[in-house]
This record gives structure tokens, sequence and C-alpha cells, in this order.
């Protein structure tokens, strides 16, 4: 009796899976091979156009992939170099990790038993920290700290690529499209020396020479009140030297948002670039005086009266007021407001 209530348990049971089983394969079909698919690790089937649109590493840092394949079972994988056709990995895994600066293209390709494969395209960059210039197309960047209009200090560090070139880092107060549009600037001199701009020219109080592949760290402490900086360099590890002091601005302007950079090529064959990096500005006073406009000279004959207007600005846009003092008998002056007065002579 009990082993016919066994063999009856053991029959339910095998009954149970097997219509289970039925279940499955009806609303669970078998994937083909055309069925592949690769996903980010949990993250769901939105590969494509993210691996094509590409990623963006800084040299000496690295980014990690993992991705997954279904069906998974008999599926192999390969990293593959686009270029080269080196096989860089053969699992669901890479780690990309540039040493130098490149555009680099990789195929991910998920293949079946029966050869049907599927390739996912990355699209993979190494760049350096900053701005690379470029031969005589300027860049502008702005001040992240916004305008600056009292005194502030400028860092930076570059790195020529040759030892004679012709490369600029400038502020100014928008977009630079030529030289003179910057207030500041500091240069690679095509004679292998440093220097910076003074009023109507280039110069340098000291000597300090470059060579391509090497750091060059720049501070100028600015002053856009009185229009005028100092500048200092240093070769990486090395002495400062006081590039210029109290040099006075090429574009006379009380306020600066922008950075600037270019690379020429007047003059020299073999034009070179520069990195330029580690950008700092660090702002020390915001404070700027009001400004009168020009008042033309006038001539007032006796017994006539005469009335002349009178106008500033303050240029971060404070609220103006105006008195005079120890005016004549026959003259008065009254502030209308808005940083405008009259005098009645």
């Amino acid at each position: 009796m009990k082993i016919k209530n066994y063999s009856a348990y053991i029959f339910s049971i095998l009954l149970l899976l097997t219509s289970s089983c039925s279940q499955d394969d009806v609303n669970n079909p078998t994937l083909s091979d055309t069925d592949l698919t690769v996903y980010f690790w949990g993250e769901g089937d939105n590969i494509t156009g993210i691996a094509w649109e590409g990623y963006d590493v800084l040299i000496g840092e690295t980014l990690d992939l993992s991705l997954q394949v279904s069906p998974s079972e008999d599926t192999t994988v390969q990293w593959v170099d686009d270029e080269t056709g080196e096989v860089l990995s053969n699992d669901l895994n890479y780690t990309y990790a540039p040493t130098e600066e490149e555009s680099k293209r990789v195929n991910f390709i998920a293949t079946r038993p029966s050869g049907y494969e599927k390739t996912v395209v990355f699209n993979f960059r190494g760049n350096l920290d900053g701005y690379t210039s470029r031969i005589n197309e300027w860049q502008s960047i702005p001040i992240p700290q916004g305008t600056q209009t009292g005194t502030f200090t400028v860092e930076f560090d570059m790195i020529p690529s040759k030892d004679i070139m012709d490369g600029v880092v400038g502020i100014l107060d928008g977009i630079a499209t030529t030289y003179s549009d910057n207030s500041c600037i500091v240069r690679l001199n095509p004679s292998g020396k440093i220097d910076a701009y003074d009023d109507t020219g280039y110069a340098a109080d000291n000597e300090l020479e470059y060579h391509a592949g090497l750091t060059y760290h720049v501070k100028m402490d600015v002053d856009a009140v009185t229009m005028t900086y100092d500048i200092y360099a240093n070769e990486q590890g090395g002495d400062v030297v006081l590039i210029g002091e109290n040099y006075k601005f090429r574009r006379k302007i009380t306020h600066q948002d922008y950075w600037s950079m270019v690379a020429g090529n007047f003059n020299l064959d073999d034009p070179g670039t520069h990195r330029v990096l580690n950008m700092e500005i660090t702002t020390l006073t915001q404070n700027q005086a009001p400004v009168f406009l020009p008042v033309d000279n006038v001539v007032l004959a006796e017994g006539a009266v005469l009335d002349v207007d009178i106008e500033a600005v303050d240029p971060l846009g404070g609220n103006i007021t105006m008195e005079a003092n120890d005016l004549p008998q026959f003259a008065n002056f009254v502030d209308n407001g808005f940083g405008s007065g009259s005098y009645n002579f």
C-alpha cells in the first residue's frame, strides 16, 4: 500500500512539472541567435547611442566598462581595436586608460555559435586637462568667478610644444578675435623666452627661457582699476622670475571676464602650440570707483547765465549721489539723481 501511495505522489509531481514546463515554453519561447542583445551591466538596452557618442578620459585616469549579453550561454565576446584589429579583451569588462592624447575606436563584438555577430562601436578620447592652443584660431573661456573689476590673481601652467614658437595667454573683457582685444598678455616669444605686454609693446624685466615639453607656471597680479599687472613665471621646480612689474594693459578697460589663447605662425616655418592647464583666478577685491564722463571746456561771459550738465557712471552699476564743494558765490549745483547733476553759473 505504501509503495502505491509513493508512486502516485511521484507521478503527481512529474505531471505538475510537465505542465509547468509546457506553460513556460508558451510564455518564454526559445531565443534565436538574432535575438542577441548587448547591455550595460544593470542598465538595460540603451548602449549603442551612448557608446557611439563616446567617452572623454583624462590622461592618467581610467574608465571601467562592464557589459552583459543575452543570451549569455555559448556567446563569445571580444573588444577589438578598430584600427589595428588587435583583440584587447575576451570578456565582458574593458578598461580604457589613455597615456597620450588620442581618439580611439574599439568594437565590442558578441558572437553566437552559428556565427551571427552583434557589434557595438565605442569611441574613446584621451585628453589632457585644460586646453591646447590652435594656430591662428582664438579660443575664449569665460572666467568662472564672473567679471573681475578690482584686484585679482591669475595663475596657470603652460607647456610649449616647441623651443621656438609664438603662443599667448590673455585676459580680456569679451571674446578675443585679435591680440589687441586683450588687456593682459603673457607670451612664449619666438625668441625662446617668456615676455608680456606693457602698454604699447612686449617686454621682459628679466629673462626666462622656455623649452618644449617643460611646464611653466605663470602668475599675474592684476589691478583692473589702475589697469596694471605684475607677471611672474618659473619652470616647474625652478626659481620664480619677475617678468614684468606694473605693466600697463594693452586694451585699457576696467573689467575682465574671459581668458584667451592662440598660437601664431608669424615668421615661423614650423609653428607650435602650447597646452594651458590648471587655470585659476582668485578674486581679492571687487570694487571700482565711479567715473565722470568728459566735460568740454566752457567760457562764461560776465552777466550771462550758463548751465553745465555733469554725468558719472559706476562700472558696478551702483547708485551714485553727487555734491559740489567750494563753489564760487555765482554758482549752484543740483544733484538730479541717477548719476547726473547740473551746474548753474
